[in-house]
């Protein structure tokens, strides 16, 4: 299976960070720390994206880079 990155995934359901940030209530600098690697989030956060996202957690790819 390929793996995506966060980023990719929030483009590929056709969000900006401003609609993540709305639906759910996160700051957009820690979503960008997020989407850079700098940060990953936690397991319940985690879970809300990929819904969010129609992805599953085992398609993210969350290694630092």
């Amino acid at each position: 299976m390929d793996r995506i990155t966060l980023k990719a995934a929030r483009v590929n359901a056709r969000l900006k960070q401003s609609d993540v940030e709305q639906r759910l209530g996160l700051p957009r600098s820690t979503l960008t720390r997020w989407e850079t690697g700098k940060n990953i989030p936690r397991a319940d956060t985690m879970i809300k994206l990929c819904d969010l996202y129609g992805v599953s957690v085992k398609e993210i790819d969350l290694r630092k880079r």
